[in-house]
């Protein structure tokens, strides 16, 4: 089973936002100045994401998934720039999943092979929501789930929700997100490893691995990579 380092912190993990990729000793800086359009036009939702990769197969590229309501109920979609600042996927995004009701709250990491893994909240057949994640290739390909689904790794009778997500250093996964199957309005955390293959880790436990599971609320978690495999997850 992939490690975990809990680390109980009463306040979240600071997030760092740039406007530009550093790697390589190489400082670039994308035109127009103004900004890249990645998405134009009507209906666009407010669940969005983004990562960047600083090293192994294509490394200065930018990955942004967001939810969109372009075809009717929310789907969500991906978009990648490249190290020079120019978008790999068709114009206005790529489809990763837009099926019936709705597909929302979408996060993204990078892996070192090129691909980007997308995880979301899955409306689909649980109108409490399940969480789901695939994993595209450089070229624009789902790997993982059958297409315009995905893959589901936490559909628990309850509210699954907020999913964050870690490249686990292998071409897999670990996802973690807030689960409400034990204490309704409460929640706690669980979590699923995803192998390279895009099968769920059989060492852990089906519908996902309780992080904690506690009394009373566990809140605004964040995770980030341990470097080794695993991840590092807070929360409140």
């Amino acid at each position: 089973m992939k490690n975990f380092s809990v680390v109980f912190l009463t306040c979240l993990l600071a997030h760092m936002i740039s406007c530009s990729l550093a790697f390589s000793q190489d400082f670039r800086s994308w035109e127009p100045a103004d900004g890249i359009a990645v998405r134009q036009g009507h209906h666009v939702e407010w669940f969005r994401s983004g990562a960047y990769r600083l090293d192994g197969e294509l490394p200065g590229e930018a990955g942004i998934t967001w939810s969109d309501c372009r075809n009717g109920d929310r789907g969500v979609f991906i978009q990648v720039m490249d190290a020079e600042g120019e978008t790999k996927f068709p114009e206005n995004g790529l489809q990763v999943v837009d099926g019936d009701n709705r597909q929302e709250e979408p996060v993204i990491a990078a892996c070192s092979d090129g691909g980007w893994f997308v995880a979301w909240v899955e409306f689909r057949s649980d109108t409490l929501g399940n969480i789901y994640c695939t994993k595209v290739n450089a070229e624009g390909e789902m790997l993982w789930g059958e297409e315009n689904i995905g893959l589901p790794i936490g559909s628990a009778p309850s509210v699954q929700e907020a999913p964050v997500i870690v490249e686990d250093a292998d071409g897999g996964c670990i996802v973690a997100w807030r689960d409400h199957r034990h204490r309704g309005d409460a929640g706690d955390i669980y979590a699923m490893h995803v192998l390279s293959d895009g099968r769920i880790d059989p060492d852990w436990t089906e519908n996902g691995v309780a992080v904690v599971s506690v009394p009373g609320a566990q809140v605004n978690h964040e995770a980030v990579s341990d470097g080794d495999g695993g991840m590092i997850i807070s929360w409140k």
